[in-house]
Order: structure tokens, then sequence, then C-alpha cells
């Protein structure tokens, strides 16, 4: 491809005054820039000038491109994409839109045109959008400003009126209270995870709620997220639920690798390692034909998700999660809205101060309940002493609300705090309430923090086998010989947060040794 890009330079710079292929040419060309490798990028940046473009509109790409090298950012369809839309007017910006399209070979479908008709077709029954599009059409005319400027005027313009169109008096609030206890619904206000302690103590995953959960690696977090995805649209109809899930960290193939696990009950490790090394050194197994039929269901039902689950795999900042989140709020009107954010620490900081960074992203999760009425889930990490009084010995630790990184920030904007301890990551056994030898091999505790309007200050436990990545917490009360999951919970018995113990009788142990 790199001989093939530097013919077509020559044929540029050797044509000027023969047009009639020039335009193929220089898409071709533009092309290589966006979607081509490091080596050919750099190698037609060094030789091509605007003067080699005819065509205008090949000239207005290669200067975005060519700004994006001067400041040293990578090339790429996304980076082009958000400066196209942060400098083009509308004037300008679907003929951009067309020639960026092109380049990549896909469908034109977000032009101004086709914008202005999905909100049209998502609000045409509402009065008050004659004032919104009234006042869109002026910024589109005027071309006043960026198009992504104006697209923010016209969310926020929607987000005020829905606002006013939602607003109740103090009476109506409380009528709705009293008829809700008086004449209580069939089934609960929020969505059922399954989880029974989990769904009695906060009444499922409930709208307009922020429930933050705080961990350390390998803890659980997105096991839990995992799980309350397959759980939600396995029990919902798609008319019911919708899911938006920023993944800041892990990218969509792995998210697939651990929802497939979960619905086709295989070993990730299995799944991800199918090959004739791995078979013939006995590091795994071919599928039989039960796991394959299993998991070709596994992977229909996904396909079944699609308009249902969106899977958001970028760096983004607080102000591009917040319209992205709007955008698939606006999308999905009438269903029960939630979006995950995994994790806080992975939002583009933007030169800002962490701290900054954190009440932000949190005042932005807290939009999305404000606005939509979505239950938002932000995962958060834990601070790096966590690890560091573990590798001073201290494994009975159990980590609490101080131990959130930026706590203060995480707590403030949340509804519901939940920090998750797995014990089991390094012990077999603790002693907890009144249990000497409580085995935690396969165990998450889940400490409720923070539980605003509600009961706080207590441990929900989950069975999880986490190499499925599925919860569970039935034979919990077993387990535990009699202790109630809602009863409020000591922290763990038998070790001082000061004492260092003289041995630790119970080695780690490796998820694959676990007694599932």
């Amino acid at each position: 491809m790199l001989s093939d890009s530097n013919l077509l330079l020559q044929d540029l710079r050797g044509s000027l005054k023969d047009r009639t292929e020039q335009p193929l040419k220089e898409k071709q060309i533009l092309k290589v820039l966006v979607t081509g490798t490091l080596e050919e990028k750099m190698d037609t940046l060094n030789v091509l000038r605007n003067k080699h473009l005819n065509e205008k509109r090949h000239r207005d790409i290669f200067g975005l491109i060519h700004e994006l090298s001067l400041n040293k950012k990578d090339i790429n369809p996304d980076a082009l994409l958000h400066l196209i839309q942060s400098r083009a007017k509308a004037a300008e910006y679907d003929e951009m839109i067309q020639t960026w399209r092109e380049l990549l070979d896909v469908p034109v479908t977000d032009t101004v045109g086709n914008i202005l008709d999905i909100l049209k077709t998502t609000y045409k029954s509402r009065v008050v959008l004659n004032e919104i599009f009234g006042t869109c059409n002026k910024l589109f005319v005027r071309n006043e400003e960026p198009v992504e400027k104006i697209l923010t005027k016209i969310a926020a313009a929607i987000i005020s009126t829905e606002d006013e169109k939602e607003g109740m008096g103090i009476d109506e609030a409380a009528h709705n209270v009293v008829q809700r206890a008086l004449n209580p619904p069939k089934a609960s206000p929020g969505l059922m995870t399954g989880l029974k302690d989990w769904d009695r103590q906060f009444g499922g995953l409930r709208k307009g709620k922020v429930i933050s959960i705080a961990g350390y690696t390998g803890w659980g977090k997105t096991s839990v997220v995992i799980h309350f995805i397959c759980s939600l649209l396995r029990r919902y109809r798609k008319n019911e639920v919708a899911i938006q899930f920023f993944s800041l960290e892990m990218p969509e193939e792995d998210i697939a690798v651990r929802i497939i696990c979960w619905l086709a009950e295989v070993v990730e490790h299995q799944l991800v390692n199918q090959n004739q090394e791995a078979f013939d050194s006995g590091d795994t197994t071919p599928f039989t034909e039960e796991e394959r039929d299993r998991i070709l269901e596994a992977e229909a039902i996904i396909h079944d998700w699609k308009t249902n689950l969106e899977i958001v795999h970028k760096t983004l900042d607080a102000k591009e999660i917040q319209q992205k989140g709007h955008s698939f709020a606006l999308r999905h009107q009438g269903q029960h809205v939630i979006h995950f954010l995994d994790h806080l620490g992975f939002v583009d900081k933007k030169g800002k101060e962490n701290r900054l960074v954190f009440d932000d992203i949190m005042k932005v999760m807290k939009s999305f309940a404000v606005d939509h009425k979505a239950t938002s889930i932000p995962l958060v990490q834990l601070k790096k002493e966590v690890a560091n009084k573990a590798k001073r010995g201290k494994t009975y630790y159990r980590p609490d609300e101080d131990d959130i990184m930026e706590s203060g920030a995480v707590q403030a904007d949340s509804d519901i705090v939940i920090l998750l301890w797995r014990p089991g990551f390094k012990l077999q056994t603790i002693s907890y309430d009144g249990n000497s030898s409580l085995d935690v091999r396969n165990l998450i505790f889940a400490i409720v923090v923070k539980n605003r309007g509600g009961w706080a200050g207590n441990d929900i436990l989950f069975r999880s086998l986490i190499m499925f990545n599925q919860l569970f917490d039935e034979d919990v009360d077993k387990r535990l010989q009699g202790v109630t999951a809602l009863k409020a919970l000591p922290n763990v018995v038998g070790m001082d947060a000061n004492d260092k113990p003289e041995q630790n009788p119970f080695p780690p142990i490796p998820d694959e040794d676990l007694p599932f």
C-alpha cells in the first residue's frame, strides 16, 4: 500500500493540468491519510501539499488532517469527525461530513437535515417543539457557530422543555406518594436484578438514582456490571429497558467475552484460548458440542440486544460523556435508561486535577438521573494505599468509605454508595459475625456505605462465579449459618487494624482452584 500511495502522489503532482481522474485520486490519497499505517501517513504528509488538491472539499479535509498532525494528535476517523463537528458551520458541515463518509465508504446519516428529522420524529407529539425548532432554524441560518455548539444548544433547549413539562407541585408529589403507599402496585417501581437482598434493600435499580460502586482491582466491579446487563436484558422486554455502557478501560470484544461467558456458562480462559497450541499443551480443551450450542445461542441473544445495549469504548472527557449520554436517553424515551461508567479514573482529565475531574463527571452522572430519570451507575477505584496495606501483611483489612478515590466528590452526588470487598481474593476463611471460619473464597461483600432515604451500614453478600461473571445470593444464609444479610453487621472480628499477624495460615488461592 505504501508504493500505491507514492504512485498516487506522483500522479497528483504530475497531472495538475489533467483533472479528468483527479477527484478519485484525491479521495484515495486522503483515505491513506485517515486509515493508513503511521508510516504511510507520515510519508504522505511529507510530500502532499494543498496545491495538489483541486476540489475545495478535499482541501478543507486535508487542512483539518494537517492541523491534527501539527498538534501531534493521532490522525484517525474519530479525531477527524470531532474536528469537523467542532469547526464546521452549518453551510460547510454537510459537505465535509459527506466527504468524511466517502473516505470511509459508509452511508451518510448525520447531516443537518437528518439530525432535525430525528428530533422531529422523536418529539412529533410535543407542541413545545415549535419554539425549539424556531430557535434551531435561526441558529443554522445565521451560520454563526460550529454545528457541535448548535447541537449542544438544541439538547439544552429540549432538556429545559422536558424539565418544565415534567415538573410537579408538592401537592401532586404528596398525592403520588400516598397512592403508592395505600394502593401498592403489583411490581416494584425499580428493575429487579435477580439478587434478592439487593432488590429487597434498594427496590432494584430505581429511576433517578445515582449508585456508585467502589472496589479494588479484581474485587468484582465489572462482574457486577456484566451481571446487571445480562440479568436485566434477559428479564425485561425491549421497550422497557435500554443500557449505555461507557467502558473507558475495556474494549468491546473483552466485554463481549464476559457477556458470552455469563450467558453460555463457559470459562473465559477457555473461550479466548481456542487454538491447537493450547490444546497440545493441555492449557485448555476444545468445546463440547453442547458448549458450542450454548455459545452460538449466546451470540444470537447478544445480536437481539443491539438496539437496547450500547457500548462506548473510547477516551472521553466529562463533556463528551454528557453529550453521548443525553443523546442516548433522548433516543430511548419511554424506557428505563441505565448508564454504566467504568470507571471514573479513566475519564480524560484535559489537564485538570483529579478532584475537579471527579467532581465534573459525578455531576454529569447526576444530570442523567435528574434530566432523564435514568439510573446512573459509575464505578470507582479504591486508593492505592488499600493494596499497600495488604502487601504489609494486613490481609484482614476491611476497606471503608475513606478508601474510595476522591470520596467526597463521589458521595456528594450519589444516592447509594456500595463498597465491594472480596477477602477470598487473598484468604480461604475469615472470622465474621460470630462465625470463626467463614469460607469466603466465592463471596463478594457489598458494604452499604450510603443509602439516601434507606438503611445503610450493613453488608449484602453475593455468591460469585467470577469465571462466568455471575452473581447469586441463594444459599447465602446456609453458608453463614443463620446470619441475616440485611442485619447491621460488624467489621471483621479477630484482628485490630493495627495488629500484625504472626503468620497468614491461609495462602492465596488462584481463581481456577476455587470450588464452585
